[in-house]
């Protein structure tokens, strides 16, 4: 019940001034440099916050809930589009009976409460995926996530873009990816040279039009990725905060924003790196085409991205330790130039300082999955080639592409535009040739992005 007289008034005058210092704050952070386009958070710690303030494991993931809200709003201020957020791991299924209904029940809770009229995602203009294996939840969990896709794609207003990884990890979404492509090449949707980052990329649950991961934060103190969107984070620029999310500061994130723009420069030089890479791979031949695709996309190796702990007069902290890749002077060797981004003394009462070099690379999982999934697909799409394909006979010299892994853009005409297929010599036009490859793979996203829609149509009623 909110207070009556001169302390009511108060409370709103507070409230007000938190509201306007904190949208001052996030503007001049939009001034000061490059909003990041796509920020993903790995929301940890709400069992523990539930400890810590003596309450039940329900409550703390419900506080969690508020606090994603929250951030969801701070992000919107700054003007990112596209929010990923790790609500529910499929390894966390195996936590007891009890906890995972608790867990059920608040997804289905909270997806009503997020489709409906006048809710979040009206008000704000979001449009909402629920990103993962929905065969393994309850039927009325996988029913409530499809009527919230359903009501935010229809909206209007599209502002921004909330990926909500639900029974997710990124080892199952890169074996369905690759079982899709590999689908696509039996039946000749796709030739074998078709089968290039770009079409990995897109084949992901996150959709060929979600742009990769530019910074990542967690919180809680765990330097991990926890098999969290491995392709996508790449070349992101890595946070860990030794803060619980339910307890997650709007000045947190202002740190973790401003330590991502001083280190963006890097950043593009790195994704710029692995393109040339890949595209020089293409066109070394059958030879070094593994190889340059482990190059591109190892070239942003990040060592101990984020040191974070807790001291007695603040906290410290080293975002985005990077790694820059050259090549070697001697065949088969590489050189690494380390640059670390940190600031000395105290910056009010946090101050910021360089963790300590402990020789682990917590990025280099990503890195290894991509050059995993890469090769898989290349032996995937050469199993299932016909031997009469035209592409069949062709991939081992033009199976790479020259692209980089960004997705291409499809129009709303069916055509996609960014991803370059390398065409097969004395192939026309239904062969490998560019705008053949190009057509060919903006109509196996249609069909991926059809299946969706019809799995979303299947799903409301229950």
């Amino acid at each position: 019940m909110a207070r009556a007289g001169p302390w009511g008034l108060l409370d709103a005058c507070a409230k007000a001034a938190v509201t306007w210092l904190r949208r001052a704050l996030l503007f001049l952070l939009y001034l000061t440099g490059h909003v990041p386009e796509h920020v993903a958070f790995v929301m940890d710690g709400n069992r523990r916050y539930a400890e810590r303030q003596h309450v039940d494991k329900a409550t703390g993931h419900t506080h969690g809930y508020g606090k994603m809200v929250e951030v969801i709003h701070w992000c919107m201020e700054l003007g990112v589009r596209h929010i990923s957020v790790y609500a529910f791991s499929i390894d966390n299924f195996r936590r007891s009976p009890e906890e995972v209904t608790a867990l059920m029940r608040l997804a289905e809770d909270k997806y009503f409460e997020l489709a409906r009229d006048n809710g979040l995602a009206e008000r704000e203009g979001i449009c909402m995926h629920i990103v993962g294996d929905l065969t393994l939840p309850p039927p009325s969990v996988q029913g409530a996530a499809a009527r919230l896709m359903r009501n935010t794609a229809a909206l209007r207003r599209h502002r921004a873009t909330l990926n909500v990884c639900f029974s997710y990890t990124a080892s199952e979404e890169s074996v369905a990816a690759v079982s899709e492509l590999q689908a696509a090449v039996r039946q000749g949707l796709l030739q074998p040279g078709d089968v290039t980052p770009v079409a990995l990329h897109g084949a992901l649950r996150t959709r060929h039009d979600c742009p990769p991961v530019d910074l990542l934060v967690r919180t809680s103190g765990e330097t991990r990725l926890s098999d969290f969107l491995l392709w996508q984070v790449a070349h992101a620029h890595l946070c860990y905060l030794p803060t619980l999310w339910p307890d997650l500061s709007v000045l947190d994130f202002a740190r973790c924003v401003l330590s991502y723009q001083r280190q963006r420069p890097l950043q593009e030089a790195l994704r710029q790196k692995a393109a040339a890479a890949v595209a020089a791979a293409a066109e070394a031949g059958p030879g070094v085409a593994s190889t340059g695709a482990g190059a591109g996309a190892g070239a942003g190796k990040a060592d101990g991205q984020v040191g974070a702990a807790a001291t007695a007069g603040g906290v410290r902290m080293a975002c985005g330790e990077q790694q820059e890749v050259a090549a070697a002077s001697t065949a088969g060797e590489q050189t690494g130039l380390r640059r670390r981004m940190g600031s000395s003394g105290p910056a009010g009462p946090h101050h910021v300082q360089q963790a300590p070099d402990n020789g682990i690379s917590l990025d280099s999982a990503a890195s290894e999955m991509r050059t995993s999934l890469w090769a898989l697909c290349r032996r995937y799409a050469s199993l299932a080639a016909p031997a009469s394909m035209p592409g069949a006979k062709c991939f081992s010299s033009h199976g790479h592409s020259a692209s980089s892994p960004e997705p291409p853009r499809a129009d709303p005409h069916g055509s996609s535009a960014g991803s370059r297929g390398v065409p097969c010599a004395g192939e026309g036009s239904s062969g490998g040739g560019l705008e053949a490859a190009q057509w060919r793979l903006a109509r196996f996203f249609d069909r991926l992005e059809k299946a969706r829609i019809a799995w979303i149509a299947s799903h409301v009623d229950l």
